[in-house]
């Protein structure tokens, strides 16, 4: 998986039915810590890779697949922010978007994460 992400290939992680597995994706993610060495920031990607190249409805909120630095146009000048809406014009983007506004649920989740691990060191 390291070798992966080097080279800047996609990657996901994902589990089939936990019922013919045995596994769910709580062990999938904490195997890829455990076994893997993969940091926040690498999981974090890992996530959004998922929703990128997920088999769901609309635009993606991200300017380009597989990069992560910039929303959409509609959405640029936006911050998932737990504390405020996105724009008019953000926020007709992700109710046109079942896509978009999953990866913007999970920027604002990142978020709340964040928040709340930051205060509490």
């Amino acid at each position: 998986m390291r070798t992966y992400l080097a080279a800047g290939v996609p990657v996901a992680l994902a589990t089939d039915d936990p019922g013919v597995s045995r596994s769910d994706l709580i062990a999938v993610f904490r195997q890829a810590v455990t076994d893997q060495g993969l940091n926040v920031g690498q999981l974090r990607k890992l996530a959004r890779t998922s929703l990128d190249h997920a088999f769901i409805e609309g635009g993606n909120l991200w300017k380009e697949q597989d990069r992560y630095g910039a929303f959409a146009p509609p959405c640029r000048n936006d911050a998932p922010d737990p504390g405020r809406r996105p724009g008019a014009a953000c926020r007709k983007f992700l109710a046109g978007s079942p896509k978009a506004e999953l990866q913007w649920r999970l920027e604002v989740d990142w978020r709340v994460f964040e928040e709340r691990y930051e205060s509490a060191t």
